[in-house]
């Protein structure tokens, strides 16, 4: 039992010590349409309830659950989705979302006016996960921070709005159309050549840190629908409290990551700290000034909203594939989604006084188990080796950097010079080179002092200063 508690201790201290290395001069310019597609449709998704709010309901059940389910089997058919005809899938999508959502917008209230809303959201699921392919698959860490920043500001600010009662209003409408537009737009410029190296990854099968980070992704959305509930059963005003919350969330992700360089472990750290707290305040009376500070609190929780794509997106581009992607997202998140919202509604139907009190048992032992298996996620998650990437800089920016150097200085490096230009700069030995591009230890050696002789240098240290890229914050992870 001591040494339980000390390899706790022991994995705690390591991690609060960790940070991420992201620069906002790695957002590239040309893929500012991935890094938002998701943000984009994920916008308009989060206002599914209270925009569709006064749809005439269908088959005899809530608006809102036939637009969700529509979503849902949306999102699933990307499983038969190839990628020779990712694009082509992607950009029908939108167009099919934005032809329904306009007719949505000028059919009378009515049963036509209700299937051109679930039209909508069945397009819109097949692009949501089309997005969130690309976020996951395609992007940088530093665009996926990015990403995740929006996604969460975005989620706040709806909620703000409907909490200041901007819903009652025509001009409510408008931010949809613009959400959609701004997403049908980063779709339809989607480049084959710029995804196509997603789509070459072969099948593989999922490493062992893809179970953690997916354990986290799952339990945020489980709690996400406890959240939902509680944040809206204090009415308009809880709900303003939420959306200040949620708002401010985005920037408090924003200070913890970019500001003070911590890693994603300090913002899952906050998440389950704050969701705990946020519900032992709710336990009160739904007008009470504990609950509005509850509801506030439970709004800054949406920094689980990022950190759980930030992750599992970190996780799926270092060890994912196009059918891992499918696997785990269709195959494994949307049951997840599902339950989640089954468990809701069962709770609701049959002990909906209970509810505060199950959210924050949940909390209270989600919490409590974070903090025990310490020792697992350091070993599996936060210390292992795709961790890596988030200490260092990216490869990406460092591949665009060495291609502007050579075709600046004219240095004619071939394709190998190149990669293994990039990978020493990663902070990888010539040993770990050799093993990354299959080559032995004597043709790295070669294609080394072709590259030095090129470049005019004689060193590492040059190599790294001719860069200006630190040595020694790319070599402490190794």
């Amino acid at each position: 039992m001591k040494n339980f508690f000390y390899d706790i201790s022991t994995s705690i201290t390591g991690l609060w010590n960790t940070r991420d290395e992201l620069k906002l001069s790695n957002v590239r310019t040309g893929y500012r349409r991935y890094t938002l597609a998701m943000p984009m449709c994920l916008g308009i998704a989060n206002m599914m309830s209270s925009l569709f709010r006064a749809n005439t309901p269908l088959f005899g059940l809530d608006p809102k659950v036939t637009l969700y389910c529509a979503y849902l089997f949306g999102a699933f058919l990307f499983l038969f989705v190839p990628a020779k005809g990712f694009l082509a899938v992607s950009q029908s999508a939108s167009a099919v979302s934005a032809a329904s959502f306009g007719a949505w917008l000028i059919l009378p209230v009515g049963e036509a006016q209700s299937y051109a809303a679930m039209l909508c959201w069945f397009a819109l699921g097949m692009c949501v996960f089309c997005a969130t392919y690309v976020y996951m698959l395609v992007i940088n860490n530093t665009e996926r921070f990015l990403g995740a920043v929006i996604i969460t500001f975005n989620y706040g600010f709806c909620l703000l709005l409907d909490g200041v009662g901007v819903t009652d209003y025509p001009v409510w409408k408008t931010l949809p159309l613009l959400f959609l537009s701004a997403s049908i737009a980063c779709i339809l410029f989607f480049r084959s050549e710029e995804l196509c190296g997603s789509f070459e990854k072969g099948a593989q099968r999922a490493d062992k840190t893809m179970y953690p980070a997916f354990a986290l992704f799952f339990i945020f959305f489980l709690m996400d629908a406890f959240i939902s509930f509680m944040y809206i059963r204090g009415g308009r005003q809880t709900i303003l409290f939420f959306g200040m919350g949620a708002t401010l969330g985005s920037l408090l992700y924003v200070a913890v990551q970019l500001l003070f360089n911590r890693s994603i472990w300090h913002v899952w750290n906050m998440y389950f700290v704050l969701l705990t707290v946020s519900f032992a305040l709710m336990q009160t009376e739904t007008d009470s000034a504990l609950y509005y500070a509850g509801s506030f609190i439970c709004g800054l929780c949406t920094i689980g909203y990022a950190a759980a794509f930030y992750t599992f997106g970190g996780v799926m581009k270092k060890f994912g594939s196009m059918a891992l992607f499918k696997k785990f997202m269709c195959c494994a998140c949307l049951p997840s989604l599902i339950f989640a919202f089954v468990t809701m509604g069962l709770l609701q139907a049959y002990v909906p006084v209970h509810i505060p009190t199950i959210s924050l048992t949940a909390a209270s032992i989600f919490l409590m188990l974070y903090v025990l298996l310490s020792p697992m996620f350091q070993k599996y998650l936060f210390d292992a080796d795709w961790f890596d990437d988030y200490h260092k800089y990216d490869m990406t920016a460092i591949t665009q950097q060495v291609e502007k150097t050579d075709y600046l200085g004219d240095y004619k490096l071939t394709p190998r010079e190149k990669e293994v230009c990039v990978l020493l700069l990663s902070g990888l030995s010539r040993k770990q080179i050799g093993i990354e591009l299959h080559i032995s230890h004597a043709t790295v050696g070669f294609h080394c002092t072709s590259l030095y002789k090129k470049l005019e240098i004689n060193s590492l240290s040059e190599l790294f200063a001719m860069f200006g890229i630190n040595r020694a914050l790319n070599e402490t992870v190794r």
